[in-house]
């Protein structure tokens, strides 16, 4: 009866954190356009459906999964935009699952369910985020390959066993670096090598050789399919060359000096109490601790209420930041999720410190061998996303999660009330931030929530809530390429807002569709500059940014230099000089205005 009990509490943990994670995201997956994101994930896959391949027909800086993805989805689904955003929130509550499963090892699944939902909402609290993302595919796989390495760490898996479990977290690391190269390629180095040398220390030599090549052979499944299929396209070349030399180059050019740069000045050096966040993070530490007294085994019990508290927690998180942000109640803390950060990355690394200590004396348990790989994860995906920018908020994942629960099982009864008083604020404030401003890039921003209650008429956007100026820009924008262009003709957006390029069915004149400071470095830049001048679309959309925003881009990505961006901007405005301005089209009061121009060498019916 009592392991009958104990199966519903875990199974009850799920499904509050898949539930709350999805009821989160509902408030706000079909509320905004997402415009300065490009909708890489949702144009990749569209124009993949029509022909157009990554690498042979297109320049882009990742690998190819996530637009493969985008498109078997769209193929199935549907080609409207509303699929990538459900896909996206679909995923986020399975990254919720795989945490709470990975948390349920260690802890009870109140604190384990609690700890996923808060994460999850935390992570989001960045405006980068665009829900749909290849990031989080990332995270997902690198994820699951810890988790699935986690189970060779039990010393009664027999052979058979540990090889199956390293086939299938080779597989999953393998596809991590086929969606992103960075986080990727650490889940293919660190999760092998961590879970090698435990299993050396812990069990034997010959059981951590047979784990570490079954992750080897996993691996090279999916890497040596793509890269099989790349050669016979021919691109092969192109593709390493674009992911490891061109794409990079763009985030750590003069010698890589750009990025540390900017990791000591957007990272450590920017304002926030970070001797709270040190010492939060030390109380972490030392509750994770005391959570690892020796026991049986993870808890599966607990009082019967821990769940109805957490389902609580949840709601009133949701509930409390919806309610502020359509009543405007106080000011958000936008510091709270970046102190979140810091304060977890420096917990994870003091755990890392602790666990290889106790890895070179000998003295670890297989409990803190789970908690020494949880680390090595979640510094992995933190630490490589901080290579793209030094604090963003999906660095949460999965290692916030660690923190929280094992706080919460480290601690009184008066200590977990005082956590979670502290966590649900942040909640709180988290979901406000989202519901305030749903996306955001550069120096232009989606309206808030409460203002995207107007459906545009683009059939690709059915489903899709929009405020009112996003809606005209978007279908004069569409009405006019196709009253001014054929579909054998381009146009061309800049900075990025690949949105644009799907809606209207268009592709662009230059190597590539996106332009962003942070993707294409200064040499690219310049030869794109020089292939627009030769190659005059038929329409541009460009949206300006004034000299404040692009000296602001250029000491965050060129650590104060001139940006070959500027060279693009040049060939917009002197093409614009002889093309016929069709439009001004305003959004949020913070944006600049967006222009478009149409080529004169057609009718252009409709022109205002």
């Amino acid at each position: 009866m009592e392991k009958m009990q104990s199966r519903k509490i875990v199974v009850v943990g799920g499904v509050l954190a898949v539930v709350l994670t999805a009821v989160f995201f509902s408030l706000f997956f079909n509320r905004f356009s997402g415009l300065r994101s490009g909708d890489g994930e949702y144009a990749g896959g569209y124009f993949l459906l029509r022909g157009s391949m990554p690498f042979r027909d297109y320049f882009t800086t990742s690998p190819p999964l996530n637009p493969f993805k985008s498109g078997i989805l769209l193929s199935l689904f549907g080609g409207n935009l509303i699929v990538s955003r459900t896909a996206g929130m679909v995923e986020r509550s399975l990254i919720a699952f795989l945490l709470y499963l990975w948390l349920l090892r260690l802890w009870r699944p109140a604190f384990a369910a609690l700890a996923s939902f808060a994460t999850l909402v935390i992570s989001t609290a960045d405006l980068a985020d665009p829900i749909a993302s290849y990031n989080h595919d990332c995270i997902f796989f690198a994820m699951l390959s810890g988790y699935l390495a986690g189970f060779a760490l039990n010393r009664t898996r027999s052979i058979r066993s540990i090889i199956w479990t390293g086939l299938a977290a080779g597989i999953a690391a393998g596809l991590s670096l086929l969606t992103k190269q960075t986080i990727g390629l650490g889940a293919v180095v660190a999760v092998p090598v961590v879970v090698a040398v435990i299993m050396w220390r812990l069990q034997t030599f010959r059981r951590a050789i047979t784990w570490l090549v079954a992750f080897t052979g996993g691996a090279a499944i999916p890497i040596g399919a793509l890269l099989a299929w790349l050669a016979s396209l021919g691109v092969l070349k192109t593709f390493l060359i674009a992911i490891f030399i061109k794409g990079p180059a763009a985030k750590a050019q003069n010698g890589g000096g750009d990025f540390v740069t900017r990791a000591i000045h957007l990272g450590l050096l920017a304002p926030r109490p970070m001797i709270l966040a040190v010492c939060g993070a030390l109380i972490a530490v030392w509750l994770v601790i005391r959570s690892q007294a020796p026991r049986s085994g993870p808890e599966h019990d607990g009082p019967r209420w821990e769940m109805l508290a957490v389902a609580v927690f949840g709601i009133v998180s949701i509930a409390f930041g919806a309610a502020s942000s359509f009543r405007h109640w106080g000011e958000v803390h936008k510091s709270w999720p970046v102190n979140m950060i810091f304060l977890t990355a420096v917990a994870i690394v003091f755990l890392l410190i602790l666990g290889t200590w106790q890895l070179l004396k000998g003295t670890q348990t297989e409990r803190q061998a789970q908690i020494y790989l949880f680390a090595a994860v979640s510094f992995n995906i933190a630490f490589m996303l901080s290579l793209s920018f030094p604090m963003f908020a999906p660095m949460l994942l999965p290692g916030f999660g660690l923190i929280l629960a094992g706080s919460l099982a480290g601690s009184s009864r008066l200590g977990r009330l005082a956590i979670c008083a502290v966590v649900l604020l942040v909640c709180i404030d988290s979901v406000r931030l989202k519901l305030d401003v749903p996306f955001g890039f550069g120096s232009f921003t989606d309206g808030p929530v409460s203002a995207a209650t107007v459906r545009s008429d683009q059939p690709k956007l059915k489903g899709i809530l929009l405020p009112a100026a996003t809606v005209r820009l978007i279908d004069d924008v569409t009405h006019i390429v196709a009253s001014n262009t054929t579909p054998s003709d381009t146009i061309f957006v800049y900075p990025e807002m690949a949105l644009f390029y799907a809606l209207a069915d268009r592709k662009w004149p230059t190597e590539t569709g996106s332009h962003n400071v942070d993707t294409v470095n200064d040499a690219f830049a310049q030869h794109e500059a020089a292939r627009l001048l030769q190659n005059p679309p038929k329409v541009i959309v460009f949206l300006p940014e004034t000299e404040e925003q692009l000296r602001a881009e250029e000491i965050v990505w060129r650590d104060g230099h001139r940006m070959g961006q500027r060279d693009i901007i040049a060939a917009v405005k002197t093409l614009a000089t002889s093309y016929h301005l069709e439009g001004v089209y305003p959004t949020n009061p913070e944006n600049q205005d967006i222009y478009v121009y149409v080529r004169p060498d057609l009718p252009a019916p409709g022109r205002k």
